[in-house]
């Protein structure tokens, strides 16, 4: 049914986004025993998954329970995600039923493999409330090791999805009259309308079943996301950056009328916060940063925060000299504790974050670098990117805040089982 829904209503098809939460293939993401770090901090791995769209879909792959790595490895609820948690650390006995969600048992499967069991849940065309809920994959039963000051502990995999019905009357045109939808800042002109849109907004679209869709030039917005939340309302949400100024076109084409345009205006994004190693702190291409030809030291940290404390979803680099990693923001250097060691590694920036809502923007003929982050991970991270030129070395240390205070909460909760 949506299949053809997304065929008959668009010009181009919007194909589904796949939310990977992998612990049993990933190394930085997996649970197998290690040895426990003093603050703990180690034990969680979060998957997060915000507002995915009609028919993307969610995919858990665990590790099969067996001798070794996994003995006492339990998935909560067992049957996840037919059924699926509203705390992440609630009991199996305190799992709640999908009902609430009216959710086809069709959109959630398991597969079992030799060493890993896949779960799969499709993202549903429209749910009764807003929930957050939970699955997960807990190894912190497993201990390996005789000497009581060597013993590896396995770790807990938590995937959080993240599903909003709707905000307090969402912003968008709604053709069907049933006031759904606030029509705020809406130009009329002529059949037309002007919509300007700002960075990381969302934009409703409600439309009746006998009009049809034809979108032009949206393409041209970098990261901009677009698709069904419900049967007829379709769903836009912005980019945290604008690299251009841009106008996208949504026309309304209903038979015996005069199609409607809608055009949805972008604005250039302008003072990006970052670190540009090329000019002196305000005068390059972001905020902050310095000449590493006038550094008198080999190295200097230029630090920047981004998330929900600075109210920042976005930042920079600029080094046309020798970047480490490579890719960076795709990939950074995050601080790991191996073999007792800690320091510095290459690692992709999603897996340190728990997410694959990132927005990656490049130019790499100027070797300059953006990041953008719609939704804040749900663990606080620092990352870095080095640039480096003539023996000096320009550190970039990016701080991302968390979504919430569960850091803090879930070790409480932790204590308390």
């Amino acid at each position: 049914t949506y299949g053809f829904l997304l065929k008959e209503c668009l010009n181009s098809l919007i194909l589904p986004t796949e939310h990977l939460c992998d612990f049993a293939l990933n190394p930085h993401s997996s649970i197998k025993p290690v040895l426990k770090e003093a603050s703990g901090k180690d034990e969680e791995v979060w998957c997060s998954v915000h507002n995915p769209n009609l028919t993307d879909y969610v995919a858990m792959v665990c590790p099969k329970k067996k001798g070794g790595d996994y003995t006492e490895l339990e998935t909560v609820p067992a049957n996840c995600f037919t059924k699926h948690l509203y705390s992440p650390y609630d009991s199996e006995e305190n799992e709640k039923d999908m009902e609430l969600l009216e959710l086809d048992p069709k959109l959630s499967f398991n597969r079992t493999f030799n060493d890993f069991v896949l779960k799969v849940l499709v993202i549903p065309g429209y749910y009764k409330h807003n929930k957050t809920i939970y699955c997960r994959c807990d190894n912190r039963k497993t201990k390996k090791g005789e000497d009581q000051e060597k013993i590896e502990e396995g770790k807990v995999g938590l995937v959080k999805i993240v599903l909003n019905k709707k905000e307090k009357k969402p912003r968008g045109i709604d053709f069907t009259e049933t006031d759904e939808l606030e029509q705020t800042d809406i130009v009329q002109n002529g059949n037309d309308k002007l919509v300007k849109v700002k960075e990381n907004e969302t934009i409703h679209f409600k439309f009746n079943s006998n009009q049809k869709l034809e979108i032009k030039e949206c393409e041209n917005i970098i990261n901009i996301k677009y698709g069904f939340l419900q049967e007829h309302v379709l769903n836009f949400r912005f980019p945290a950056v604008f690299l251009s100024s841009e106008n996208c076109t949504i026309t309304v084409i209903e038979s015996a009328k005069t199609p409607v345009r809608i055009i949805v205006k972008t604005q250039k994004t302008e003072n990006i916060d970052g670190c540009d190693f090329t000019k002196p702190s305000g005068e390059g291409d972001y905020q902050d940063g310095f000449a590493l030809e006038e550094l008198k030291s080999n190295e200097k940290i230029c630090t920047i925060h981004i998330g929900s404390s600075k109210k920042k979803i976005s930042a920079g680099i600029k080094c046309p000299y020798k970047l480490t990693p490579t890719y960076c923001f795709r990939h950074v250097l995050y601080e790991k504790d191996v073999n007792g060691v800690k320091s510095y590694h290459p690692f992709l920036l999603t897996d340190v974050l728990g997410t694959l809502d990132v927005e990656f923007y490049s130019n790499a003929q100027e070797g300059s670098y953006i990041i953008g982050l719609p939704t804040n991970p749900q663990k606080y991270s620092v990352v870095r990117c080095v640039c480096e030129h003539n023996g000096k070395a320009g550190i970039m240390e990016l701080r991302i805040a968390s979504s919430s205070g569960w850091a803090f909460l879930s070790l409480t909760l932790l204590l308390l089982l």
